[in-house]
């Protein structure tokens, strides 16, 4: 099978004035791949700092530059990188994401070059700032049904991002692109609807890397909204799964809740980080306690059994 013949990858690379940090990375991953047949958009959100002189300076692969004329909504500018896409996989790389070189390779070895798979996905490595490694996750699936992935995932045995997952580019241009309630979880609704619609491939190798630093504050203000996307999503998975809806609608209520909760642990103000404990409690129907409540009223149980045994 030569070359051309292989299944073509679109690696999309949504940007916003970065082109002096964390694009370098990102943009040099894609250039770089081993794997021959990809196209790389880039799709400039308006930046103001040299990204398109930068984009056009790399001449080792081709790339499509896009600039906006006007700014997009991070949203509308993934969605964007989706509609031009002419591969028959699509990767979202964020611009201070990264993949390592063989990452595509290893995915179309996985599947046999086959470009009939729903989803190709791999293990994600976490970064701080400085790329340095703070975890690893691997893909520990081995329920190759939609129901066993999300259960995977409530287990925390994987994680859902773009950088890891290849999506198969129209079947997500059929189910309408990358959405959720407040275009928070796209990556995981995605994942979701697609495992629901065909094959998957799961890599259990590391082969991206996700990049968590500072901006992770910004769940602190918005910890409502990431609650009401968790129960969206939620609705979505049992609607998209029946037969399982009953056991994965209560595993996963207390999965998100807990990623709720992490949410609501980063507001700054004591107050305010109250506040937003509360409404977590209230959102999941007062069901599921913040762990550090949890822990004490186990602590409690405990005292309280301890207490009794000895009295006996």
């Amino acid at each position: 099978m030569t070359e051309n013949n292989l299944p073509m990858v679109s690696i999309a690379i949504p940007t916003y004035n970065r082109a002096d940090g964390y694009l370098r990375e990102a943009l040099q991953s894609a250039v770089t791949q081993s794997y021959g047949n990809i196209e790389i958009i880039v799709s400039d959100n308006c930046s103001t700092d040299g990204t398109q002189d930068y984009v056009k300076s790399i001449g080792s692969r081709p790339i499509r530059y896009f600039r906006q004329s006007t700014p997009l909504l991070p949203n509308g500018n993934f969605n964007f990188c989706l509609e031009n896409a002419r591969g028959d996989y699509f990767l979202l790389l964020h611009d201070d994401d990264a993949i390592d070189q063989d990452f595509v390779e290893t995915c179309m070895k996985a599947v046999d070059h086959s470009s009939d798979y729903a989803l190709i996905r791999t293990g994600t490595r976490l970064i701080d700032a400085q790329s340095k490694v703070m975890r690893d996750i691997p893909n520990i699936v081995t329920d190759t049904t939609p129901a066993g992935l999300c259960r995977a995932w409530f287990k925390s045995q994987l994680s859902f991002y773009f950088c890891s997952t290849l999506f198969n580019t129209e079947l997500l241009k059929a189910v309408g692109g990358l959405f959720s309630k407040h275009n928070l979880l796209e990556d995981c609704n995605a994942i979701i609807e697609l495992s629901t619609r065909g094959k998957r491939s799961d890599i259990g190798d590391i082969k991206a890397s996700y990049r968590e630093h500072a901006n992770y504050l910004k769940y602190g203000l918005i910890v409502k909204r990431w609650a009401e996307d968790f129960l969206w999503l939620l609705d979505r998975i049992c609607v998209l799964i029946p037969a399982e809806a009953p056991s994965l609608k209560a595993d996963g209520a207390r999965f998100f809740a807990s990623l709720s909760y992490k949410r609501a642990k980063v507001v700054a103000s004591p107050f305010k980080r109250l506040l937003a404990y509360l409404m977590v409690f209230k959102t999941f129907g007062f069901k599921y306690l913040p762990p550090q409540l949890q822990a004490r009223v186990w602590a409690k149980r405990l005292h309280s059994v301890i207490a009794k045994a000895a009295m006996q």
